[in-house]
């Protein structure tokens, strides 16, 4: 009996902690931007990558925070490669719909976004809703960072400044830092 129970609570927890399970690494997709790109796990070939991924809601947040780190970046006159990617999701889109927000998308962004009608990203790495979820890939496709946020935050976009120096000087695999 006792062996039973202690077969069950292994089990449960295993369970639980596949429900809450994210990626490590940056996970094989094939996803279209709303001009029709194809984009893939390979698009960005020797670059560090920033996605920032987030909902409707979350989507108001997203160019504060490129622009923050963009900026950060040219001002700190860092000379990696670096590819800021965009996800919307769009998995709560009805599919009669498509067209209507890829149209939307055409006339509100000029730089493409990847549009994640299947909810692959947020699903992988757990966005948070209502947010602009950053992740930090390195050249290896590792992600070393990884955060949701909402107004512009000194502290965090120090911390991902850190980071790609930390990427320059090293090129080495980092631990994942979720905050």
């Amino acid at each position: 009996m006792f062996k039973s129970k202690i077969v069950f609570f292994i089990s449960f927890f295993i369970f639980c902690n596949s429900l809450y399970a994210q990626e490590e690494t940056l996970i094989s997709f094939k996803i279209e931007d709303q001009y029709e790109k194809e984009y893939t796990e390979n698009s960005w070939q020797d670059s560090v990558l920033v996605v920032f991924g987030s909902d409707k809601e979350g989507a108001k947040y997203n160019k504060v925070w490129a622009k923050a780190l963009y900026e950060n970046y040219k001002k700190e006159a860092l000379k990696i490669p670096i590819a800021y990617v965009g996800i919307a999701d769009l998995s709560s889109v009805p599919f009669f719909l498509k067209t209507t927000v890829r149209k939307f998308f055409l006339k509100e962004n000029a730089n493409g976004i990847m549009m994640d009608w299947e909810g692959i990203f947020p699903d992988a790495y757990n966005f948070k809703e209502d947010h602009c979820n950053i992740l930090l890939f390195d050249y290896n496709r590792n992600m070393i960072y990884k955060t949701a946020v909402t107004q512009l935050e000194d502290k965090k976009v120090a911390e991902i400044m850190h980071l790609f120096k930390t990427i320059k000087s090293t090129k080495n695999n980092l631990k994942i830092q979720n905050k």
